[in-house]
């Protein structure tokens, strides 16, 4: 079949329709997804799956990718060339890329996800964004497909998972991390409509967490998993709006006509809906106001306080105190802090580190963070990181009354056992007693019996 089309700059040629056809035809008669196969628009770089009338769209407004000249990914059998074979004196493409060089412009197109923000209208030349022609900018990195754990698995063992505080830690964290994105953001797993992630349907939960125990040991830790896939579902929504939507501003219309890649409409539809109601609005308002008033900054970028306080522990072997989690979390390689209040606070901290250590002053590191920083705030526990509580680390009130009762019983337990081992030895005494009188009688008895006789 031909290929050259792909090539074509123009299309709006009557070659290029057909070249698309004629694809279309074939991907969908090779397709294993139904009515879906990947698009290989410059765009979505054949990582998304869309219908045909969606992936026609995209071929013909965006373009297809000019290096895609076997079609392995929707049925060709793929050809490996020599580098010689792969050079063109083709002009360059509508990117403005030369392709003198096809090998590295194929791994070039292959190894991106998606085109960054630059053609965030939907137009690769950046001719559709809402400020007008813009200068493109440069391919950034596209979402993580965790190729690295499909292509390191190998269907043995699983990956051991440590966890700290509800957290993932340890060598595979960062894998099991990367899995949960990966699934929750294929919109076939967790549809982007529901509001929160407490609302997604239990069966969905339940299938993303078999397909994660098929790479981790996880059994019986639903609810952690779960939690890490809230906070990946959360991050998602968060980068399509601050990518697809507020870029248009008040342009509503505009940035609800341009669908982000791997979004379904109907899902588009809902979060635009959502992100222009009034209550939410406000609602961001008053989150973006307090979090504004938070000047302190911490320095593990996007690994976990948890993740950092465990390997300290493999560093050091023993787990590091609340303030020196603080030291290690809140310093720059230069040992500063990143901005003045935060340096501030570290220096607080050690100052009256120091004069316990030296006996001047009796105080326990949670009586140190009230000094420093004030009284802590219902629901959250500062110097562990996002999202812990104090039912996180000492558990839930619930729990905590359980194990009171049980201690309770125990304890009741015991004392029943010790009055009754008591009687029994008071009995056994008594018994002793009773056969020391009589003896004592028998021998006063007999002696009486000796004296009367003389």
């Amino acid at each position: 079949m031909e290929h050259n089309w792909v090539k074509l700059r123009n299309r709006a040629l009557p070659e290029y329709r057909q070249g698309v056809k004629d694809f279309l035809d074939f991907a969908f008669e090779h397709t294993t997804m139904g009515n879906k196969i990947f698009c290989p628009c410059k765009r979505c770089n054949n990582y998304f799956a869309k219908t045909r009338d969606d992936v026609e769209g995209d071929l013909l407004t965006i373009g297809i990718l000019p290096s895609y000249t076997q079609w392995f990914r929707h049925g060709e059998e793929r050809r490996f060339e020599t580098c010689d074979s792969l050079n063109s004196d083709d002009e360059s493409d509508e990117d403005g890329k030369s392709n003198e060089d096809g090998l590295s412009e194929m791994v070039e197109d292959y190894c991106a996800a998606f085109k960054a923000t630059s053609c965030i209208a939907g137009d690769s030349s950046g001719n559709g964004t809402p400020e007008g022609k813009k200068k493109r900018k440069k391919r950034g990195r596209g979402p993580t497909r965790n190729l690295k754990l499909s292509k390191e698995f190998k269907g043995g063992e699983k990956y051991e998972i440590g966890w700290l505080n509800g957290r993932p830690v340890g060598p595979h964290a960062r894998a099991l991390i990367n899995e949960c994105t990966k699934l929750v953001r294929e919109q076939q797993n967790v549809p982007l409509k529901f509001t929160d992630w407490k609302k997604v349907p239990d069966i969905n939960k339940r299938k993303l967490f078999d397909k994660v125990l098929e790479y981790f040991k996880v059994e019986g830790r639903e609810k952690e998993v779960w939690r890490q896939m809230g906070n990946s579902y959360s991050n998602y929504r968060d980068f399509l709006k601050t990518n697809w939507f507020k870029p248009y501003g008040e342009a509503t219309e505009e940035a609800r006509a341009n669908v982000p890649p791997g979004v379904e409409r109907d899902d588009w539809n809902c979060l635009v809906d959502l992100w222009t109601n009034k209550d939410y609005m406000d609602m961001c308002l008053i989150n973006k106001n307090n979090r504004s008033k938070n000047d302190i900054v911490h320095t593990t970028g996007s690994k976990s306080f948890q993740q950092r306080s465990a390997e300290e522990k493999e560093k050091t072997g023993h787990d590091p105190t609340r303030v020196q989690l603080f030291d290690i979390t809140h310093v720059q390689p230069n040992g500063q802090a990143v901005n003045e209040p935060t340096q501030d606070a570290l220096m607080a901290l050690r100052d009256l580190t120091a004069q316990v250590n030296e006996g001047a002053l009796h105080m326990s590191q949670d009586q140190m963070f009230t000094e420093v920083f004030g009284p802590e705030h219902h629901g959250r526990v500062r110097g562990y990181g996002a999202g812990i509580t104090p039912t996180n680390l000492k558990g839930s009130s619930s729990s905590i009354m359980h194990d009171l009762e049980k201690r309770l019983q125990e304890s009741e337990q015991k004392r029943v056992e010790a009055d009754a081992e008591a009687n029994a030895k008071v009995e056994s005494l008594k018994g002793e007693d009773v056969v020391v009188v009589w003896w004592w009688l028998l021998v006063v008895g007999s002696y009486v019996v000796a004296v009367d006789c003389v």
